[in-house]
């Protein structure tokens, strides 16, 4: 039985202006999720940009900004981040409970992407804040489809937004 990722569901994301690519953070320590990934936002020609590390630790050096990462020009904050569960050095948990205690990166939306099918796993995660919880392997119509969600989700927002303004 194939899943199917229902955009409402997924009604989590935060808008970017028009004129600005979307910025994903993921992280990853397998090679293969991460060209998998990589396919689906190269196959929809979306403006997304893809910003990948490879264990916990340094995915929470990224989202502090420190070290090679200070320079917001080239690591920018996310608009989504996708965590794995088994990393090195940190687990998705650690850095998921790290990052829902800052004040300025905690409205983040964040997807845990991992292989385990173990519902204490999921509990935790949502207990912890994450805003869904996916099991790999994700096939590429369904990374398609989160993808197309968050578009979809963008489009109505800043549409939403525009009209707010004029009323103003």
């Amino acid at each position: 039985m194939r899943a199917i990722i229902d955009c409402r569901a997924l009604n989590i994301f935060h808008a970017t202006k028009m004129n600005e690519n979307m910025t994903i953070f993921l992280a990853e320590d397998e090679g293969n999720d991460v060209f998998l990934m990589q396919r689906a936002i190269r196959k929809m020609n979306a403006p997304i940009n893809l910003q990948r590390v490879k264990d916990g630790e340094e995915a929470i050096e990224y989202l502090s900004g420190r070290y090679k990462y200070a320079d917001r020009e080239l690591y920018p904050l996310p608009n989504l981040i996708l965590l794995d569960i088994n990393m090195p050095r940190k687990t998705g948990f650690d850095v998921l409970e790290w990052l829902k205690q800052q004040v300025t990166l905690n409205h983040i939306p964040v997807i845990m992407l991992t292989s385990s099918k173990v519902k204490t796993d999921k509990d935790r995660a949502l207990v912890l804040g994450a805003s869904a919880y996916l099991v790999k392997p994700l096939s590429f119509d369904q990374l398609k489809q989160l993808f197309t969600c968050t578009e979809q989700f963008l489009a109505t927002h800043i549409s939403w937004q525009s009209q707010n303004n004029q009323l103003h």
